[in-house]
């Protein structure tokens, strides 16, 4: 099977069984500490967790905590990987994810 693959595959089963933590236990911040202790190790693997919960309702302090952290994560997965250049669209994308809806 093509690396691609297996990679998309491993995505979805990180994406899948990090939802079923969170809806299990409720806590936010639990997922939040572990998108937080991989960040310098692992930041591909920080932005998966920290996008299996991008939707789920936050607290004030999580909202902000996640904000911080998905930010630091694009940053090291080198999101801006085009010299900064960015449709409006995209960067529309990434605020709605950061500070939700404007």
């Amino acid at each position: 099977m093509h690396s691609w693959v297996m990679n998309f595959i491993t995505r979805i089963i990180v994406c899948v069984l990090l939802l079923a933590v969170a809806g299990c236990s409720g806590n936010v911040g639990d997922i939040l500490d572990r998108a937080e202790s991989s960040m310098a190790d692992n930041p591909a693997l920080s932005l998966q967790i920290l996008d299996s919960v991008k939707n789920v309702s936050k607290s004030g302090e999580d909202a902000a905590r996640f904000a911080l952290l998905y930010s630091q994560a694009l940053d090291k997965n080198c999101f801006v990987e085009s010299g900064g250049s960015r449709s409006p669209k995209e960067i529309e994308d990434v605020s709605q994810i950061l500070f939700g809806k404007l």
